[in-house]
Parts: structure tokens; sequence; C-alpha cells
């Protein structure tokens, strides 16, 4: 699994979430992609952002979508980061920052 380098993301949000075997580490590494106007206001939106107080819950899961996460696997860790991502894409839309010239990449683990 390659290193991810911080310098490298506009945004790396670091959560601990509790686990089977106790707390679990996760970070999500985010970045927009393109270096027109709308990009760079894109990536500076993602770097001014407070997403530490960011808050999820598996309750914004329907029961039938956790189902299907956790039958292919994922941890309610992985699901409760995937959460954040989408909510700070969400963000990046109702800013309307989210346009046909923005694109982000995003790289999970936990």
């Amino acid at each position: 699994m390659p290193t991810l380098i911080d310098d490298e993301w506009d945004v790396v949000i670091r959560r601990e979430f509790p686990g089977d075997d106790g707390p679990v580490t996760c970070s999500a590494h985010m970045r927009v992609t393109g270096d027109d106007e709308d990009a760079l206001a894109a990536s500076a939106f993602l770097k001014a952002g407070d997403w530490s107080s960011v808050e999820v819950s598996l309750d914004d899961y329907e029961e039938q979508d956790l189902d299907h996460f956790r039958g292919q696997g994922a941890s309610d860790a992985s699901l409760l980061l995937r959460l954040i991502t989408d909510r700070v894409n969400q963000d990046l839309v109702d800013a309307g920052l989210f346009t046909v010239n923005v694109s982000v990449e995003t790289e999970t683990r936990c």
C-alpha cells in the first residue's frame, strides 16, 4: 500500500471510531483536481474548512444499505468515514463550487 503524503492533498481528515477490537483510526485524503479558477476556489474551500467538526452516525444510512455494505466486508469505521467525505462533497455543492470543471479525488484508509 503506497504512503500518502499529506502535502499532496487539500485536506486530510483523521478520525477515531469505535471498533470491535478497540478504537480504529481512519483518514480521508481529499484534493481538487484541475487548475482553472473553479478548481482553485474549490481547493481553497477544502483547505479553509474545519472538517473536524463534521458529525456522522450510522443512523444516516438506510438499514438495507448498511446490510449491503457490511455484507461486502465494509467496517463501521469505513462507513462513517465515507459519510464524512460525502458531507464534504455536499458542502462543495452547497457552496456552488462543484462545477463541471471541478472533480474531487479521495483516498480513505482505516
